[in-house]
């Protein structure tokens, strides 16, 4: 039960990074790159949901590890691979740069899926499906809202911090609209806010 909540909230910052990295990529970009790097920002949202699905393989490997069945990762890596390989010679003939962004975060979330999949048959931890389901949502809300929003003529610096904020008020506000948030967890957050506050006016 503890591991289980524990990935929740693992889940819970990674999918905002991945979030707030998608959602502010055009101007992380021209922030920090000359003019003929931008184009990138096509292919970050893609490259960062992979690191994301690697962060759910080493999250959900705990099983294997418990059970000491280690021999499971060669299975889980070679087929993670197969699929990365098919995915590379399908897609990138096709769709050249963000085929390739398409193929590495297909892999590994093959990779995730598999080992998840394995971890859970190892040792059964019931996760909260219904709130990871939650926080997927409330990513790509976020992700999405700040890649519609386009302010013209604005620096970089501006318009990333403008996308940062965006996204990151748009996923507490569905995750808090949904029900995510149970009232212990409510009221802990209320007791760190007031010390911080009480903190402030110190």
């Amino acid at each position: 039960r503890t591991y289980s909540t524990v990935s929740t909230y693992v889940m819970l910052v990674l999918v905002l990074l991945v979030a707030g990295l998608a959602g502010a990529a055009p101007d992380l970009l021209r922030l920090t790159t000359t003019k003929q790097f931008h184009h990138a920002s096509d292919v970050t949202p893609w490259i960062a949901l992979g690191a994301m699905f690697q962060g759910v393989y080493l999250v959900g490997s705990i099983g294997i590890i418990i059970t000491k069945r280690t021999v499971i990762y060669p299975v889980a890596t070679g087929i993670a691979a197969a699929v990365s390989l098919a995915a590379n010679a399908f897609l990138i003939p096709r769709y050249g740069t963000i085929g390739a962004a398409w193929a590495n975060a297909t892999a590994y979330g093959t990779l995730a899926l598999v080992t998840v999949g394995f971890s859970l048959r190892c040792y059964p931890i019931s996760y909260e499906w219904g709130r990871l389901l939650r926080i997927a949502g409330a990513g790509l809300a976020g992700a999405l809202c700040a890649m519609w929003f386009a302010p013209a003529n604005v620096p970089a610096l501006v318009g990333l911090i403008a996308r940062g904020v965006l996204t990151m008020v748009t996923y507490a506000l569905v995750l808090s609209a949904t029900g995510f948030f149970h009232p212990g967890e409510l009221r802990i957050m209320q007791s760190v806010r007031d010390r911080l506050l009480v903190r402030t006016q110190g």
